[in-house]
């Protein structure tokens, strides 16, 4: 019954009908007479759907073709009332497709659409020149489109997405969040890939998404969220861009997602590679205040996936390479506060809150990171060791003398060098060498 309706379905109409009329001349048994009118419901039901199929098509390729004619006419002149006759046109279309309309219906009209798209393109890269309401229902035009065509269609996919770039560099926030809105609903692992391409398209992008995400778009923030959840989302975002602003604002969202568990497992192991390569460019980054900002919410970020032992991204603990940096960044801030550069205690925190009585506790760089270094060595032998090493202990120890005021910090030395004492018994050989450096009183 595969056959077209023009040929096949028509040829077994006539074979049936023919048969009945047979079977019926001779006295045909009720049952074989039943099984052929059943072929016929069936030939029947073929023609019928075909039928249909065929009108539906004419109709789509009879509405997008008055939609291309009202593009052309707003491309020459956008005045108000033709801006208004692509939109009512491009709403009928969008009725048009739907849960009803089947995919080959819609690639029939491939060359159209595309069309469409390039025209639609052209008429709204002016912002001045088109209305928000035309920009808007042109999104939803898109996520129509979208929701019903695959996405190995490039023609199509590929004109659509000039289109959310071009409405993501609207300076109409309703137009630019309504295109992050669109992306979310279409994105997934392979657009992540598509969009980690080194081009100029993509480019652009990228810088019209993090210039939305730093005026705190929320659906920018929603969209960046489901990015998240995809493997290899975390090296895409860091990688796109230089900037240490924009970097420590996805370092912020990143630190969320972590929190509420949104976070695919696979980004936190890259993410440390990229944690490392920060920790060796800090000397000729000490004084970029958005360079530390973004450091320490990177250490935040690992300091929340190693909090909880029921954490799905506990295991993180097992990279040594997160060790490592984590007590190189120790020892180097260290380094620049004997120097004189002491670049956790400023006259404002990273958070742009004012130092003092109500400072957040865990708002300093090194606070975070003494943090860190103690949930890396609670319990594990492994951490507690190399960090040992790498020369943690007498650091650890000198913090509770020179950061005596700071008792967040305080505490979590003390709870870093117990447990270290508690599974390396080089740690516990090195302390109990160790002699006072002045007179010891117990109040």
């Amino acid at each position: 019954m595969q056959q077209g309706p023009e040929g096949g379905s028509k040829h077994i109409y006539m074979e049936v009908s023919r048969q009945i009329g047979s079977m019926a001349a001779k006295g045909a048994r009720v049952l074989e007479f039943r099984c052929v009118v059943s072929e016929l419901y069936i030939a029947l039901r073929t023609i019928l759907i075909a039928s249909v199929t065929s009108l539906r098509c004419r109709l789509q390729k009879r509405m997008l073709t008055k939609l291309l004619n009202a593009l052309d006419a707003a491309a020459e002149l956008s005045t108000t009332d033709r801006l208004d006759e692509v939109i009512h046109n491009m709403v009928e279309v969008g009725k048009s497709i739907g849960s009803n309309s089947s995919v080959e219906e819609l690639l029939a009209q491939q060359n159209l659409l595309v069309r469409m798209l390039k025209k639609m393109n052209r008429l709204l890269e002016e912002e001045e020149a088109c209305k928000a309401s035309c920009a808007l229902c042109s999104i939803e035009f898109l996520e129509r489109i979208a929701r019903y065509v695959p996405s190995s269609t490039v023609p199509i996919w590929k004109h659509m997405k000039a289109s959310i770039i071009n409405f993501l560099a609207w300076s109409d926030s309703r137009v630019s969040e309504h295109a992050c809105w669109l992306v979310t609903t279409i994105i997934d692992g392979d657009w992540v890939k598509q969009w980690s391409e080194n081009s100029l398209e993509k480019k652009k992008f990228w810088k019209n998404f993090f210039a939305l995400l730093q005026a705190d778009s929320l659906q920018a923030q929603r969209l960046l969220e489901e990015m998240f959840t995809f493997p290899g989302s975390v090296t895409l975002l860091f990688s796109v861009t230089d900037d240490f602003n924009v970097e420590s604002t996805v370092a912020k969202h990143l630190c969320c997602a972590i929190r509420h568990k949104q976070l695919n497992n696979s980004n936190l192991f890259p993410l440390v590679s990229y944690f490392s390569e920060m920790v060796c460019v800090l000397k000729d980054n000490s004084e970029n205040e958005s360079f530390l900002c973004t450091l320490r919410r990177l250490v935040k970020a690992f300091c929340l996936a190693t909090s909880d032992d029921q954490s799905p991204y506990f295991s993180v603990r097992n990279n040594f390479a997160l060790t490592i940096g984590a007590v190189d960044l120790l020892r180097q801030i260290d380094e620049l506060a004997k120097s004189g550069i002491e670049i956790y205690k400023r006259k404002r925190d990273f958070d742009n809150g004012i130092n003092g009585g109500n400072e957040n506790p865990a708002s300093g760089l090194k606070q975070c990171l003494v943090r860190l270094i103690a949930n890396l060595t609670c319990e594990h032998h492994g951490n507690c060791d190399l960090a040992r090493k790498l020369g943690a202990v007498p650091i650890l120890l000198e913090s509770t003398k020179l950061d005596c005021c700071n008792l967040f910090m305080t505490q979590w030395a003390i709870f870093a060098l117990r447990s270290m004492m508690k599974e390396d018994s080089g740690c516990r050989d090195i302390i109990s060498s160790m002699k006072p450096t002045s007179d010891v009183r117990l109040d």
